[in-house]
């Protein structure tokens, strides 16, 4: 693995709240979020020594993206891990800006004209609104999964302001439509993902959320689209994630003014060494294709497994047994070409070969081809029509019935032909000739 790749690898493991430990793994920096594998095996970033064992491993390689088929188990894994860290963050500093904006004495601590116009575009909030989006959190947390406050949708072959991109990323701030749809009902009734809020709550959390992303409503302003087909999905992630996540470093910097280390504002700071160094990795898709991509294998532990039982061998079926009238009379012409066979005129004395009998499986094919066989000899008295004579004893025999073995008949293999040997005719009478009856003279004795 090229040291760029392998910086670039670390960076982006960091920003999704992720580190190497010393076994090449990737582990979760905050222990208490368990471990980070999928089907229940570590994954380890693709250096050298890994790949040449990696000891039941998957190999965490997004940027070598399959074009066919780009999403895969691993990536959907890596993109819930970094929506939920980008989603911690962010609750962490909507919690931030409810405390300031509830308490003068924070407030008096900003100095910059920015962030005093931040500050004011929330307006007054209170103690009690902290609670209540505590238990919005769990309650979308139980609706939403991981994207509890946001989430990032990507889609491949998209279209963008009239524009057509290999793929395209879009966030979605669907906590900030909710606030808005309960805020206009007219029921009167202030509850988000099932969760009672008041009036006041709801008025304040909008304020926050519209403050943190001015730009939720502008069309197209929160999607981001790529054309770069190396690795389109996860580019189109990366960009897409980073409209948030440059956000909130910004809002980051703002609050952190106050000086106050109980907003542990620390936390919510995103790591975006990788933005600097991703268009680098454009330039190294000859690098990236030389590390194998083992991202498609990990899709068997996810296919349904079931215990099917054994295939046994099939078994042998008895041929069936035809009636000899419905069989149309057999047509020399039809029949697979044959070899003639020597046969010997009546009365001399041929050595007959023995050919020993060696079992023999016959397929389908061949039984009904030799039962054809028998029967046209039986229809024949015993010989193949236009092959040499009738054998020794079946001259002046009634002809019997067919009968029919389903055990496969064993014929000797073809000889050359034998003509029959010719039979002595005396030439024809030539009237008048010596040694023949000579013309009648009158008076001759007889």
């Amino acid at each position: 693995m090229d040291n760029s790749i392998k910086t670039f690898y670390l960076s982006v493991a960091n920003y999704a709240g992720l580190k190497e430990d010393d076994k090449g793994n990737l582990v979760n920096i905050n222990e208490k979020l368990g471990a980070f594998t999928l089907d229940d095996k570590p994954i380890a970033l693709p250096h050298h020594e890994i790949l040449k064992n990696p000891e039941g491993r998957n190999i965490f390689h997004p940027l070598n993206e399959n074009y066919a088929v780009p999403i895969n188990s691993q990536f959907n894994l890596f993109k819930s891990k970094l929506v939920f860290e980008l989603n911690l963050k962010l609750s962490t500093i909507v919690l931030a800006m409810i405390r300031i904006c509830s308490d003068p004495m924070l407030q008096q601590r900003v100095k910059t004209s920015k962030a005093v116009e931040f500050i004011s575009s929330v307006g007054e909030t209170d103690m009690t609104t902290i609670d209540k989006f505590a238990k919005l959190l769990k309650a979308s947390q139980t609706a939403n999964k991981e994207a509890f406050l946001f989430d990032i949708f990507l889609k491949k072959n998209g279209e963008l302001k009239g524009e057509p991109y290999a793929a395209i990323g879009k966030l979605n701030v669907h906590i900030l439509t909710e606030l808005k749809k309960t805020l206009e009902a007219a029921d009167g009734k202030y509850a988000v993902y099932g969760c009672t809020l008041r009036k006041k709550d709801v008025v304040s959390l909008l304020a926050i959320f519209t403050a943190l992303f001015p730009l939720h409503d502008v069309p197209d302003e929160m999607t981001v689209g790529t054309d770069h087909n190396t690795f389109r999905m996860f580019n189109a992630l990366l960009l897409s994630s980073f409209q948030v996540a440059s956000r909130m470093n910004e809002v980051v910097d703002l609050l952190n003014e106050v000086q106050e280390p109980s907003l542990d504002l620390d936390t919510a700071v995103s790591d975006l060494a990788w933005s600097t160094q991703l268009e680098g990795m454009y330039k190294h898709t000859a690098a990236i294709r030389l590390i194998p991509d083992q991202t498609n294998v990990r899709l068997e532990g996810h296919q349904l497994k079931l215990n099917e039982p054994k295939s046994e061998p099939p078994a042998m079926v008895t041929p069936p047994t035809f009636q000899a009238a419905s069989v149309p009379p057999p047509v020399a012409a039809a029949q697979q070409p044959q070899q003639l066979q020597a046969v010997p005129y009546p009365g001399a004395q041929q050595p007959q070969p023995v050919y020993p009998q060696v079992p023999q499986q016959l397929s389908p094919e061949e039984t009904v081809r030799n039962m054809m066989a028998q029967r046209q000899m039986a229809a024949y008295g015993g010989m193949m029509p236009g092959v040499g004579y009738p054998s020794p004893g079946m001259v002046g025999r009634p002809m019997a019935p067919p009968t029919y073995f389903p055990q496969p008949v064993q014929m000797p293999p073809p000889a050359t032909y034998m003509p029959p040997p010719a039979v002595y005719m005396p030439p024809p009478a030539v009237y008048g000739a010596p040694g023949y009856p000579q013309p009648y003279t009158p008076g001759a004795p007889f």
